[in-house]
């Protein structure tokens, strides 16, 4: 068994001498070393490297042995969370500037509104024009009784301008679907990275043989090693 092994390992070594030098009639030196070394690493569990990258973008790759691919997934994910909170703040700066407005030009009380009254207040001039069309289209469940409920734009170009804010404001809120999209795409994509990682470094582990020493000329050492 021991010299089958050893005819195995001339074997390889030639191969290798021989398809990388492209070298003839080389002689060995007698101080040449030829070592077979097994690793002892663990293989790594690819669906926990999938959780982590479902959890967090990139942290999958470092489990894996390889941040350099995880690093990207790690810039974008905080620039995508940094996009959405920028998104976030600037539809409720819009959306209180809108509302504000409104309290300042028709009257309207901001205690015990839902969202719907501050679409309908951008939509009629003042609550009686709003109560009529409702009553005429047989909406009657629509209708604003209480006096809360009141608003009174001066003129129509503050309803309009009210209106346009308040719009900019859904449109910033309305880009947050697409950032936790892209969120959500991220993590996928740095799942799978990660799994294809952990396989490859899984597949990576086994023998390593290694030669030292092969040919020394003015000073010079060939070491080659090969994974088996």
């Amino acid at each position: 068994m021991q010299h089958t092994k050893q005819i195995f390992l001339l074997i390889i070594f030639c191969e290798i001498i021989f398809s990388q030098n492209k070298v003839t009639n080389l002689q060995l030196p007698k101080n040449y070393k030829i070592n077979l070394v097994e690793e002892n690493k663990p293989k790594k569990n690819p669906q926990i490297a999938i959780a982590l990258s479902l959890i967090l973008p990139g942290s999958g790759e470092y489990y894996a042995g390889n941040l350099s691919d995880g690093k990207y997934n790690i810039i974008t994910e905080v620039s995508l969370w940094l996009t959405y909170f920028g998104f976030n703040s600037y539809g409720n700066i819009l959306k209180d500037d809108a509302r504000e407005f409104a309290k300042i030009n028709a009257g309207i009380s901001l205690n015990r509104k839902n969202e719907k009254y501050f679409v309908d207040i951008g939509n009629y001039l003042n609550i009686d024009e709003y109560n009529n069309a409702k009553l005429l289209s047989g909406e009657n469940n629509e209708i604003y009784w209480d006096v809360i409920y009141n608003w009174n734009w001066e003129n129509d170009s503050q309803r309009k301008n009210y209106r346009e804010m308040r719009i900019k404001s859904d449109e910033a809120f309305n880009n947050l679907k697409f950032v936790v999209g892209g969120i959500a795409v991220n993590h996928i994509i740095s799942a799978i990275n990660s799994f294809l990682l952990v396989k490859s470094f899984n597949e990576d582990i086994g023998l390593n043989l290694k030669f030292e020493n092969l040919y020394l000329t003015n000073g010079f050492k060939i070491s080659i090693s090969k994974k088996l």
